[in-house]
């Protein structure tokens, strides 16, 4: 876990410019960001939520179900952690755990609304009808933004673990051509795992598009299937997915890759996309406001006769969550700053049908962006020589 004082820091001084006594959080992404501790198993857990509680000039407590207290403590930069036993379906020991940490002293409350179950939220509230809630969404969301050094580390390190660990499953194909798209996902997920990656949960996956199956996003619709079982042909193009994170900070990988050298309109197509990607990281600097930014990509695009898929949006902020604020899509008004890390994922379609996408992980600075994380130079696509 990232034993970083910075977010902690920059919490407390800008707590001190909220209108709340003390903000109690409940959203899993923004609970980890207060606490430092990510564990994968909140999001399926519903019915044990995990809160911080947090005083201005004050250390973020945890109230936490029983069964994780060890786990969240021995994590994270967590003051106190107090456990409640059961699950909020089973009895009420999660209000008096609150109600016990909270005390008498809090007059205004910040609470994320959106990341509370509102029958939970119902029951907490009638608890105190004393206590005036704030909501505090956008001033967790708006704060997560920006990151500190420590982030960028960690966000760097993971990107590039993450490409490490695709062309690590690529030298598979170039071994042994009897491969399928599901075997080769796999070996994403494998070889992201062995660069000391994780690659589980709900937002986790590995994803592999083949042949047709690269003229649409989710290769399997509607079966709930990640990739398909037919052997890979020469000339095919290859769409790979990747999405891991390291200590609760994500990396957001798709790379393309063809089976033997590309055809005519498969290199056309690669190029348009590389052309759309350096156009839009021109624009990405301080100052640019996304809505913007969106608009003049687009009229690149049109200028250029690329069909960029525009309905999807250029990229995202990344972080605590695989997708977080900013959002670089029509009506985004937030502005770029610096050390703020993006995720650009323009997708173009060639002529024939084929979707062809590159996410590539960005960081802000002062001169404009840095691409971080490439192992590979990712300017055109990885092809595979003959072995077996």
């Amino acid at each position: 876990m990232m034993k970083t004082t910075q977010v902690l820091h920059k919490l407390n001084h800008a707590l001190t410019q909220l209108k709340v006594d003390a903000i109690l959080i409940a959203g899993p992404e923004a609970v980890q960001y207060l606490s430092g501790s990510y564990h994968p198993y909140i999001l399926s857990h519903p019915k044990t939520p995990f809160w911080v509680y947090m005083e201005k000039n004050g250390q973020p407590v945890g109230i936490v179900p029983a069964l994780w207290k060890n786990d969240i403590k021995r994590d994270g930069w967590l003051k106190e952690v107090h456990a409640y036993q059961g699950n909020i379906d089973t009895g009420t020991d999660w209000l008096t755990t609150l109600a016990k940490v909270l005390g008498t002293k809090t007059n205004i409350l910040g609470v994320d609304l959106a990341g509370w179950q509102q029958g939970v939220f119902s029951q907490f509230s009638s608890a105190y009808p004393d206590i005036r809630f704030e909501p505090v969404d956008a001033w967790i969301s708006d704060l997560r933004i920006k990151k500190t050094e420590d982030e960028i580390a960690l966000l760097k390190d993971v990107a590039y673990r993450t490409d490490h660990g695709i062309n690590g499953a690529i030298h598979h194909i170039t071994v042994d051509r009897r491969m399928t798209a599901l075997t080769l996902a796999e070996e994403l997920r494998v070889h992201t795992q062995e660069r000391g990656i994780t690659l589980y949960g709900y937002h986790a996956c590995a994803r592999v598009a083949s042949g047709k199956y690269v003229n649409q996003l989710w290769p399997l619709p509607p079966v709930f299937g990640f990739s398909h079982i037919i052997d890979f042909a020469e000339g095919e193009p290859i769409r790979m997915n990747a999405r891991t994170f390291m200590n609760g900070y994500w990396s957001d990988a798709t790379r393309m890759m063809t089976m033997g050298e590309p055809s005519v309109e498969q290199s056309y197509g690669y190029q348009e996309l590389v052309n759309l990607r350096n156009f839009a990281m021109t624009l990405l600097r301080t100052g640019t406001v996304c809505d913007d930014l969106f608009k003049q990509v687009e009229a690149f695009a049109k200028e250029e006769n690329i069909q960029w898929q525009s309905e999807y949006g250029l990229g995202h902020g990344i972080g605590t969550a695989p997708i977080e604020k900013p959002y670089l899509c029509a009506g985004e008004k937030t502005t770029l700053e610096v050390n703020m890390v993006l995720v650009l994922t323009p997708i173009i379609k060639t002529k024939s049908g084929m979707l062809l996408q590159s996410n590539d992980t960005v960081l802000i600075t002062k001169e404009g962006c840095e691409v971080i994380g490439w192992y590979k130079d990712w300017r055109e696509p990885y092809v595979p020589i003959f072995s077996i």
